[in-house]
């Protein structure tokens, strides 16, 4: 009985230290009343939802500079959450070869909640500034270029990741760096309060 009672008042301690730049509704508190404790929990309230689609912070000249060839369609939205939403887009590698794909994904996080990872295994990483608070450019070197790219930042509450794949044996000889970053700074710039 003293462990749960000590174990409920850590979890409310531990949740009221959390923070978010993110503005949102207050936590929301509920009481469970027994025979041998009260016990108060406090559950962080959801973050602001994105008012933006993902796919429209890329243009489709940005989305040809880092695929290496113009997207087959639109790009493709998933919103999994009001505050969670990703964007793909394919292009085809050179003939015969296999598409390459970028995912946009971006967040604002509740409080508690972890950005995207900004390690990948099997990618080497590098500290990038200028882009949000912190952000990671990561490569996978292949013997005739890079196979794959990953681009995370966050500022805030908000997280932003770029990964992109050069499938099979279509490569891009150099990392599309620059246009990975101006997309990121778009999302920061739209999206962070």
């Amino acid at each position: 009985m003293r462990l749960l009672v000590v174990s409920a008042a850590c979890a409310v301690t531990l949740a009221a230290c959390g923070s978010s730049s993110a503005k949102s509704a207050p936590p929301v508190s509920t009481t469970t009343s027994t025979a041998a404790a009260v016990v108060t929990t406090t559950t962080a309230a959801p973050a602001a939802p994105i008012t933006r689609t993902a796919c429209s912070f890329a243009t489709p000249a940005q989305v040809q500079a880092v695929l290496g060839a113009p997207a087959k369609s639109a790009g493709v939205e998933t919103d999994y959450e009001p505050a969670y939403k990703t964007c793909n887009w394919i292009a085809s590698g050179p003939a015969g070869g296999n598409d390459n794909e970028m995912r946009v994904g971006v967040m604002r996080r509740q409080a508690g909640q972890q950005p995207f990872p900004s390690r990948k295994t099997g990618l080497d990483s590098t500290a990038v500034s200028g882009v949000g608070a912190t952000a990671t450019f990561s490569t996978s070197a292949r013997d005739t270029g890079v196979g794959e790219v990953l681009l995370v930042a966050d500022k805030g509450a908000v997280s932003v990741s770029i990964d992109v794949n050069y499938a099979g044996s279509i490569t891009t000889p150099t990392a599309p760096q620059d246009p990975m970053i101006a997309i990121a700074k778009a999302v920061i710039a739209q999206v962070v309060p």
